[in-house]
């Protein structure tokens, strides 16, 4: 039996594609405030902490809201996981 697609958000402070460097990682959906600054809360790999989302839109409206609530998010972008 396969699994259904699900889909993750990765954030990053670069501004291209990168997995090094100033990355943030794949976004838990969740945030902290330091310095009246807001962060995201992520990490390097998919995990149980992970935020999957159902759809692609919802992630596409999950990243969009990112990089508008977070000052130093200025890149990301949404992957699949799982099969068909």
């Amino acid at each position: 039996m396969t699994k259904p697609k699900k889909y993750v958000v990765w954030l990053s402070s670069e501004p291209v594609d990168s997995k090094h460097f100033n990355s943030y990682g794949y976004y838990s959906g969740k945030m902290y405030r330091k310095y009246d600054l807001f962060f995201p809360c992520c990490s390097f790999s998919i995990n149980e902490k992970t935020k999957l989302y159902s759809s692609e839109k919802r992630a596409e409206n999950a990243l969009k809201a990112a990089i508008e609530k977070f000052e130093y998010v200025v890149y990301g972008k949404v992957e699949t996981v799982g099969e068909d």
